[in-house]
Parts: structure tokens; sequence; C-alpha cells
């Protein structure tokens, strides 16, 4: 699920009178501080969280490494390889930052 769409989705639990345990329960997502800040912002349209100026430079960072990266598989290596060091740091920090918040061991 798009985070955008996945955004829209817990408003609208939210909106239900869930509480951000439920909506991480049936959802299946850590409740660390990223939930909770993406969340708190029940109170905003989910068309506003959407459009908001931090989901609107990630959408624009993630759009322009789609555009430096090659399309075909095959070919990602070789690209990789005739990248600059600081250029794959920062692909990997931009890759680290998309991944959702690790789960506790129970």
């Amino acid at each position: 699920m798009h985070p955008a769409d996945q955004f829209e989705a817990f408003v609208t639990i939210i909106d239900q009178g869930k509480s951000i345990i439920d909506v991480a329960a049936r959802f299946n997502v850590c409740v660390g501080l990223s939930d909770n800040t993406c969340l708190e912002l029940r109170a905003m349209s989910a068309r506003s969280a959407i459009d908001c100026k931090a989901t609107k430079a990630f959408e624009d960072k993630r759009e322009s490494w789609g555009e430096r990266i090659p399309g075909d598989p095959d070919q990602l290596y070789s690209w990789c390889l005739d990248q600059h060091t600081d250029m794959l740091i920062n692909l990997l920090a931009f890759l680290a930052a998309s991944l959702p918040a690790p789960r506790r061991a129970q």
C-alpha cells in the first residue's frame, strides 16, 4: 500500500473512534514515534496531509532517485560501480528512511 493510501486509511479508522493501537494491530505496523506523529495529524484532512511539505519533499526525493537509477535491474550493479561514494551513501540513507520502523521482538 502506498504511504499516502495508508495514511488515508489510518485517518479513516481513527475518525471512527479507534485508537492508535487498533490501527497498528490492523495494519501490522510498529507504534513508534513516526507512526504516532503521522497519526496525530488526524485533525488534518487526508488531502492536507498528503500535500504537506514533508510528504511533498519525500515524494520529490523519491522521484529524483527514480530518474537517476536505471529502470533495468540488470544495469543497476554497473550503475552503482560508476557512482561516487557520496551518491551511494545518499541513496542508502534515502532507502533506509523509506523503510518502516523495525518491530520489537516480543
